[in-house]
């Protein structure tokens, strides 16, 4: 993170922290007044680079010749190159390489790998002080036309203590607020990049030794595709919340704001909801089962038992197929990606798991709905960022898969004919069109690890019991 300082953060009429990573690293500590105190962290890079193939003395073939020594896929090094100061990301790609039996970075891929964080970084539409800014923004913010600052705040706050939407994670009712006077401090803490966003998790000290209260702001990493994605999912998770509290997280509002960037002034959307507290749930490549994401670590030391495991898996099926809805041209159906953090977990008992949907995109356009819930269905998307995404338990429990998909199907208000036609068509296209190579079925990133011999036997299987469900 930069040293920020005030100009960054701004003047508030209470004390404001910055905080970065899983050590909650001292980003900028601020008093009522904006004066920094307290330590800095050092900036990411500088920003003279603007795009890869502008990296001083390091070339394209260098870059993927250092990639391919470690074992790592280019794309992955990209998205890693992103998150945190560049020792933490070389840290990163030395503990990926490590979980895979590769190579740690030699000496002479160091100076490519950082050349390439700095490109990385300064090619990026919004460096880490704007996306900083513009959540300050959001919340210094009036609520409404004539309303006071800091008006979202509070707003944001006491909606959290209400709970007008009865959000069945929180008591009814547990108090309110009135006036930004009652707020005494604000932390921010930087927890997450994530594809389209920058997650912040906003810890709000209140007057009177009352609890403190949390809530999750997601920016928008740029002003073009994250900043659409952003937009789309406010949207869609307020009808998915109104569907279905119990499934998904609350979205608490989204609005507009304009930073200063490199590129001039920018409009972000900034996206609040509520904050769960849970880890997420991730598959390591090769194998099937889930495994927990202890506090942004992907360690391998926390495996779900195999029969939890399937449990989740059947529940994220299900719960993807409840947030179908119609539109004026037929179903509308989301994707999720279990790598890319779509859902987090909290545990309510010794086999009891509570899972929460926090993100989904909108499904390809140009896909058939039917296609496209069937097949999500069977072969469930894995990993977003284009490094291989191996087996899924589903390889080996269609039948499974396509219960768990029509109880989602009749928990959204399909009819159980309605649910049967799917299947049909389904298995009338993507399932017969595909039928002498499945591998042709590039829209999921499918059977992307999968030799001839295995895609077959994976997709006739789930042909045929998708056969015997269609009827």
């Amino acid at each position: 993170m930069p040293d920020f300082t005030s100009s960054a953060i701004g003047s508030h009429p209470f004390p404001v922290r910055v905080t970065f990573g899983d050590e909650r690293e001292l980003a900028y500590v601020a008093d009522a007044t904006g004066q920094a105190r307290g330590p800095g962290v050092q900036a990411l890079t500088p920003d003279t680079e603007r795009a890869l193939g502008r990296m001083p003395g390091v070339s394209r073939p260098a870059l993927h010749a250092a990639m391919a020594r470690l074992g790592l896929d280019v794309a992955f090094a990209l998205n890693v190159a992103c998150q945190g100061p560049t020792d933490r990301y070389l840290a990163r790609l030395r503990e990926a390489a490590m979980h895979q039996g590769l190579p740690d970075v030699a000496p002479g891929d160091r100076p490519v790998l950082e050349a390439l964080k700095a490109a990385v970084d300064s090619a990026a539409a919004i460096g880490p002080q704007a996306i900083v800014r513009a959540a300050m923004d959001f919340l210094a913010r009036p609520a409404g036309p004539g309303a006071l600052p800091y008006g979202r705040l509070v707003e944001l706050v006491d909606r959290v203590l209400r709970n007008p939407a009865g959000n069945p994670r929180r008591a009814r009712a547990a108090g309110s607020v009135a006036s930004v006077a009652e707020i005494s401090r604000l932390e921010l803490w930087w927890i997450k990049e994530g594809s389209a966003t920058i997650v912040f998790k906003v810890g709000v000290g209140l007057a009177g030794g009352r609890p403190d209260v949390s809530f999750i702001l997601n920016v928008a990493k740029d002003a073009t595709g994250a900043a659409a994605e952003v937009r789309e999912v406010h949207a869609d998770f307020a009808a998915f919340f109104a569907m279905d509290p119990a499934l998904v997280m609350e979205p608490l509002g989204q609005a507009d704001v304009t930073v200063a960037s490199w590129r001039g002034p920018t409009v972000l959307p900034v996206l609040a909801a509520e904050w769960f507290e849970g880890h997420e749930l991730h598959v390591y490549e090769g194998g099937p089962q889930l495994h927990v994401w202890q506090d942004q670590h992907m360690g391998r030391e926390h495996p779900l038992p195999p029969a939890v495991s399937d449990s989740i898996w059947r529940e994220t099926v299900r719960m993807r197929a409840r947030v179908t809805r119609r539109g004026p041209a037929g179903l509308l159906p989301v994707s999720t990606q279990v790598n890319a953090g779509d859902y987090i977990f909290g545990r309510r008992g010794d086999d009891a798991w509570d899972v929460l949907l926090i993100w989904a995109r909108r499904a390809p356009a140009d896909v058939p709905p039917a296609d496209f819930i069937v097949a999500s269905a069977l072969f469930a998307g894995v990993n977003i960022f284009g490094a291989e995404p191996g087996p899924t338990v589903w390889w080996d429990q269609p039948e499974a898969a396509l219960a768990a998909l029509r109880e989602g199907l009749l928990g959204a208000g399909l009819g159980a004919e309605e649910v049967a036609a799917l299947l049909r068509a389904a298995l009338a296209g993507v399932f017969t069109r595909h039928a002498a190579d499945p591998r042709g079925i590039n829209w999921l990133g499918l059977f992307a690890t999968a030799g001839d011999d295995s895609a077959r036997r994976v997709f006739d299987r789930a042909r045929a019991a998708l056969a015997a469900a269609a009827g």
